[in-house]
């Protein structure tokens, strides 16, 4: 630890004669186990902002740092998150070297997806206990604070690998991994202009058509795309299909994976006829060298199922409702009846009866589902809330009001709450849905403060003025709900509601 410290006086440039470290192993009350280890946490908190710097000792990055385990270290990495608090981290140099491997091959950055604060470990579990009751919701927000700032140290350790020359933008991939970090924190013009520079270099060295060139035109499209940005990453995705069309066999996987990758992003953009003319494309090169029943074939005949049951819906006897049966069928008979991706083409395939109007045979399937995904992946799964969620709006279309109906969507509120947390885009949709239930039972109040809810946390989440923000639907229904004037929306809002968010969380 001395050498690591010394490392990083020197390469922060303190001066060691006026530079004064409070060590936490040393000074935190490791025995106590009473009423007195809740104040502790508290002063450790204020103590950390009062100093106003935080040095994190780093060793072991295989499979992560064992200090990330620690509750105590979770809670001084939360406090030390606040805009006061000057952030480091000291490594010897034989972890420093780990660490930019680590970061070159990009798994420096999945040291975040180990922090969990309800299963970290403490010398005395009552410290533990007492460091979880003084944050609300610590599984979110211990997670999700200490993660964004190890991930805002990650980027500006490869920010300036980058900047000062240390790496080959031709031979490492350590530029690609560096903007992908950047674009999380939201750094995007930085990261763009990194893999733009990657591209440059790659055509200028190894040429327009070679496979490195094209690795990072791929990764640049797809950070478009990311960002929203459609139309540049379809015209540079094109050119990442064109050059694999050229130097592979028509059946490569490589190849058929761009194609799809394309097909996704022009169907995205509304491309639907061009999309599917390469899915078909896929699908047959992958039926000649793959087999009819290769997890790869089942895959492109899911893609484009959905795809054709968007242009056309799903009629029964139809090309996309048989071509989902079929999908359905193959994956049963190469994963099982209880397989999570059986499960999805089943779940897809019940929506699709529901749009149909097969309302009694979409139910039943659905059913299935649900118990067969609570069995087999859990009931806090996210397939299994999904296929909850889906059961509870179909049987609440059908007209059924019962407690046991209400059951399923406050199961899926409660869940999606308690593990994504109250501002995250599944939990609103769950909330807006169930708001429907209620408006549609009759109980306005109830509905009222749900609605509410639902549009507040799209504020709070994306901004009053934002494009996705939940929109006018709830707003209007809690002014219609507040006029005693909703007559007419007690009867048809529930299936405007339950289409609005099977488009925008199940397409």
């Amino acid at each position: 630890m001395i050498d690591a410290l010394e490392l990083y006086v020197e390469s922060a440039s303190l001066d060691p004669a006026a530079t004064f470290f409070w060590i936490c192993d040393f000074c935190v009350r490791q025995a106590a186990d009473d009423d007195s280890t809740a104040p502790d946490v508290v002063r450790s908190g204020e103590m950390i902002r009062e100093i106003g710097h935080t040095v994190l000792y780093l060793e072991g990055w295989s499979p992560s740092p064992p200090a990330l385990t620690r509750s105590w270290i979770l809670w001084e990495l939360f406090n030390s998150a606040d805009p006061g608090v000057t952030f480091g981290v000291a490594m010897t140099k034989r972890e420093q070297a780990r660490f930019l491997v680590a970061l070159e091959e990009g798994t420096a950055a999945s040291i975040t997806d180990s922090i969990d604060a309800e299963a970290s470990e403490a010398t005395t579990p009552s410290h533990r206990a007492a460091i979880l009751a003084a944050v609300e919701e610590p599984h979110l927000r211990i997670n999700s604070t200490v993660g964004q700032l190890l991930r805002g140290w990650l980027a500006e350790k490869g920010r300036a690998a980058v900047r000062d020359g240390s790496c080959d933008m031709v031979s490492f991939h350590l530029p690609v991994a560096v903007a992908g970090l950047l674009g999380q924190q939201g750094q995007v013009f930085e990261a763009r202009a990194i893999l733009e520079q990657v591209v440059k270099e790659r055509v200028d060295v190894l040429g327009l058509h070679d496979e490195g060139t094209l690795v990072a035109k791929e990764a640049l499209a797809v950070f478009l795309h990311d960002q929203g940005e459609l139309k540049d990453s379809i015209k540079l995705y094109r050119q990442v299909v064109k050059g694999q069309e050229n130097r592979l066999e028509p059946t490569n996987p490589d190849l058929l994976s761009a194609q799809t990758n394309l097909a996704v992003m022009l169907r995205e953009q509304g491309e639907l006829e061009r999309a599917r003319d390469l899915l078909e494309d896929v699908l047959e090169a992958r039926k000649e060298s793959l087999g009819l029943n290769h997890v790869d074939t089942l895959d492109s005949m899911m893609s484009l199922a959905t795809l054709m049951g968007e242009q056309g819906g799903y009629s029964d006897g139809g090309e996309a409702r048989m071509l989902l049966e079929d999908t359905v069928n193959g994956y049963e008979l190469v994963f099982g009846a209880r397989h999570q991706r059986t499960l999805n083409a089943e779940l897809r395939l019940g929506l699709a009866m529901r749009e149909n109007g097969d309302l009694d045979e979409a139910a039943d399937l659905l059913e299935v589902v649900f118990e067969s995904s609570k069995v087999e992946l859990g009931p806090a799964h996210a397939h299994t809330l999904t296929a909850q969620l889906s059961l509870a709006s179909l049987l609440a279309l059908q007209g059924r009001r019962d407690e046991s109906v209400e059951a399923l969507f406050e199961t899926v509120c409660t869940t999606r709450r308690e593990t994504l947390g109250m501002l995250h885009d599944q939990t609103l949709a769950a909330t807006s849905q169930h708001a429907a239930f209620l408006l549609a039972s009759g109980r306005l109040d109830d509905a009222c403060v749900m609605y509410e809810r639902v549009v507040h946390g799209r504020e709070e989440a994306l901004g009053e003025e934002h494009e996705v923000r939940l929109g006018t639907e709830c707003e209007g229904s809690i002014c219609m709900l507040r006029m005693n004037a909703c007559v007419a929306a007690i009867h048809c809002p529930f299936r405007y509601m339950y289409q609005h968010w099977y488009m925008v969380h199940l397409a």
